[in-house]
């Protein structure tokens, strides 16, 4: 009794070394004036907020913890100065206190512009206002980031002292700036960001920022914590600012929004969360080869280069998605990345509505809108040196003699195709299975739900796109097949599933579970979105959190871990003493 007694005091202390309030906080939070200062940083710089052809109607600041341990904001302070203006402390926003997990943003909307254009920012974490709301330039000047704010300083004759880890960036003419020069300004210029997803921070704003569309993400948006040699984590190149995301996939296209398309025409693409996507370009080829260009087939209608489209590198946003777009049509969430295109605003030509081939090709020269791909017009692509296909899909409209390239043709069975969603989950380049496509129903441009009469015989119930944001259905299941099917079912398929079937499910059906079915249970009938073994529904949700003491995931090391391993395997002890205790009763 006395040492079950123990046993049970000792399993209490570990869970309370664990889950307490002092689990360590006040030494992971950095507070140290040099750690806390080398890890949050100004991320992006947007002052062009409610001016003529502004995008959103506030000027506003990303502050992004790039250090590896939660941050505490309160006791900093944003400063603006003009360009050969001096700081002052009246011209200045103290933080309120909040904590930044490793790769957390936090945004602060300041002041409005003039003529009222753009719109309202997502979800800000701290709304500015009277005295304390900064009104920033869009082509020149200079915001700090600091402690102690600054008073009678920042120009050429009397530059500030910056304290240990604190951020300065001048832009456009600013007399004061970190490294070599201030960042290139210009009524041009969107946005300022930071290179490397944030991560990237050489004190010298020249080479750390560039222009580039603005993304206002905040707290909202999930963290992307920056690699340890201060990239973006699951960005390749130095310092996460440039070469290829490990994953880049054409996502979801809508190229004939119902009535006039007003801009709602977007190219999606989907990768690696902060991941860049330098030596990439989206070609547009045209498929109609009958009517009035019969040799024009396999020419390149649009080119999308991502990489000069954000001044260098563009990058996927917080949820692992770009949209090429206009400047106007569907609103995105915030952790989207934009990439603005005149070729897709509401007064330019736009995607075409016929057959059309979209290609993600990297390596290779850049390619030029005009160039025949296909000079034979055989259906082959002819590439420059050195120049591959990452992804495809294609569609054609039904004319013949229309070519559809790269093999990835999702032309439905009876319908043109104004729009192509890839599921959910699928990673499969190139592969037409991975699609759905078809025709919108209703009339204005903003109409997203998907035509169930006019769309391809795999489209999902209820069906839309879905821009900015994770697609509606998740990848098929499959199911296990007959014996002897293609690409499933009988002996020798390559993975488990009924009798060797390559995914599980019943024994019979090609893509869900049940006997007989080809693409639903016992004997077929059911549509495959409707659920069941092997169909199109959406993977069950991660199990809820155990019920037991809530410890502060952003805040657990791992000494938390160890203890906490430590408390299950000693319950584990306890449990295999009861069961041994039990055992012994009944016999």
């Amino acid at each position: 009794m006395t040492r079950r007694s123990g046993s049970w005091r000792v399993l209490a202390a570990l869970a309370l070394a664990a889950c307490s309030g002092d689990d360590g906080r006040a030494e992971r939070v950095q507070r140290s004036r040099h750690a806390l200062g080398a890890a949050l940083v100004l991320r992006e710089i947007y002052g062009r907020g409610g001016n003529s052809g502004a995008r959103y109607a506030h000027d506003y600041v990303v502050l992004f913890n790039r250090g590896s341990a939660p941050i505490e904001t309160g006791g900093w302070h944003l400063q603006y100065a003009s360009a050969a203006g001096l700081f002052a402390p009246s011209v200045s926003v103290a933080l309120p206190e909040a904590t930044l997990p490793a790769g957390g943003r936090y945004l602060v909307q300041l002041a409005a512009g003039s003529t009222g254009a753009g719109v309202a920012l997502p979800a800000p974490d701290l709304v500015t206002t009277g005295a304390a709301t900064l009104s920033l330039s869009s082509t020149s000047g200079k915001l700090a980031l600091v402690r102690t704010p600054l008073a009678g300083c920042g120009t050429t004759a009397a530059p500030c002292a910056l304290g240990a880890g604190e951020d300065l960036v001048g832009y456009g003419s600013a007399q004061q700036f970190e490294g070599s020069g201030p960042v290139l300004g210009g009524s041009a210029v969107e946005a300022l960001a930071r290179a490397g997803a944030g991560c990237v921070d050489t004190d010298d704003n020249a080479t750390d920022f560039a222009g580039a569309p603005p993304q206002p993400l905040g707290s909202a948006a999930p963290p992307a914590p920056c690699d340890p040699d201060g990239g973006a984590a699951g960005a390749s190149g130095a310092a996460g600012a440039s070469g290829a995301a490990s994953l880049v996939l054409l996502n979801e296209i809508s190229a004939n929004p119902p009535g006039a398309d007003s801009g709602y025409e977007y190219l999606e693409l989907r990768g690696t969360p902060g991941g860049t996507l330098g030596g990439h370009q989206v070609l547009v080829l045209e498929g109609d080869g009958g009517g009035t260009q019969p040799t024009q087939l396999g020419r390149v209608d649009l080119v999308f280069d991502i990489g000069s489209a954000c001044g260098g590198v563009c990058s996927f946003g917080g949820n692992g998605l770009l949209v090429i777009g206009s400047s106007a049509g569907h609103v995105l969430p915030p952790e989207t990345a934009r990439v603005v295109s005149p070729a897709l605003d509401a007064t330019a030509g736009g995607l075409e509505n016929g057959s059309a081939t979209f290609l993600v090709v990297s390596g290779g020269a850049s390619v030029v809108a005009g160039t025949d791909l296909d000079a034979d017009d055989d259906g082959v692509l002819e590439l420059p040196a050195g120049m591959v296909v990452v992804d495809a899909v294609a569609w054609r409209d039904g004319t013949a003699p229309d070519l559809a390239y790269a093999g990835v043709d999702v032309t439905p069975l009876s319908a043109s195709v104004h729009a192509a969603s890839r599921f959910r989950g699928d990673d499969t380049p190139r592969s037409a299975g991975a699609w759905w496509s078809g025709e919108l129903d209703g009339a204005s441009a903003s109409t997203r739900g998907y035509s169930s009469t006019r769309a391809s015989d795999d489209l999902p119930l209820g069906a839309e796109l879905t821009p900015g944001a994770e697609n509606y259905a998740a990848a098929p299941a499959g199911g296990a097949g007959g014996a002897g099917g293609t690409t499933s079912g009988g002996a020798g398929g390559a993975t488990p599933g009924g009798a060797g079937g390559t995914t599980p499910g019943g024994a019979g059906g090609t893509s869900s579970g049940g006997a007989g079915g080809t693409t639903s249970g016992e004997g077929g009938g059911r549509p495959p979105w409707a659920g069941g073994a092997g169909a199109h529904s959406a993977a069950p949700a991660p199990p809820a959190a155990a019920p037991g003491c809530a410890c502060r995931a952003a805040g657990r090391d791992e000494t938390t871990r160890v203890w906490l391993a430590l408390a299950g395997a000693v319950g584990g002890v306890l449990a295999a003493r009861a069961r041994r205790r039990a055992v012994r009763a009944w016999r």
